[in-house]
């Protein structure tokens, strides 16, 4: 049996070139984002998550997409997906491992919002859609005074009874939205001021 001889560096070249075209052939998108979620900073509420990088986890992706609802995903996430809100003024994407955060505006809290993001790497390969964010666990403790699980009109006026016609007190971690130590009118001017005139967010305790 004979065999033909190859030399090394024509094997290398070769190994080389077909690296090179299974990468092309082959390209991997940015990892899904998996710990989307709620932070508040100053009384500012955010949305952040780790940037997910170009390939995996490595480089940087080309863009972002945010979006929300008022209802859950469920078990069709892509029917959700082309139904829900595109939230505007995402931030570029930085380095793979990087913290990064959109300021969420304009919500109303009277309604539950669901929150997913997607990155898309410079090849136009889209990421898996992110773990699902929800309003309902993360925000509404803080100032939900009457614990119906949300922030309402039905809060200020649970604090207004409270503070003007002795009704019942509403729990330190819910009630000191200003956080200044105390529950009092000041609190209950700044629930309003939030919730009519764009104020800060509440943060308690």
């Amino acid at each position: 049996m004979a065999f033909a001889r190859v030399q090394s560096g024509t094997f290398i070249r070769t190994a080389c070139t077909f690296f090179i075209i299974l990468s092309i052939l082959s390209p991997t998108s940015s990892r899904a984002i998996d710990d989307l979620g709620f932070d508040f900073q100053a009384g500012t509420m955010y949305l952040c998550w780790t940037a997910p990088g170009d390939d995996g986890r490595i480089g940087r992706a080309a863009i972002y997409d945010l979006r929300y609802a008022a209802t859950s995903p469920g078990t069709d996430t892509l029917a959700w997906w082309n139904n829900a809100t595109a939230v505007s003024g995402e931030p570029v994407p930085a380095w793979a491992g990087t913290r990064q955060c959109q300021t969420l505006t304009e919500l109303d809290l009277d309604r539950d919002y669901y929150f997913v993001i997607r990155a898309r790497d410079d090849a136009g390969n889209w990421s898996p859609y992110s773990n699902v964010a929800s309003t309902i666990f993360e925000y509404y403790a803080c100032a939900d005074v009457d614990s119906d699980g949300r922030f309402s009109v039905l809060d200020i006026i649970y604090l207004s009874n409270n503070i003007f016609h002795n009704g019942p007190e509403p729990a330190p971690e819910t009630g000191d939205v200003n956080d200044n130590g105390i529950i009092n009118i000041l609190d209950l001017v700044y629930m309003v001021n939030y919730r009519f005139k764009g104020g800060p967010v509440p943060v308690c305790p």
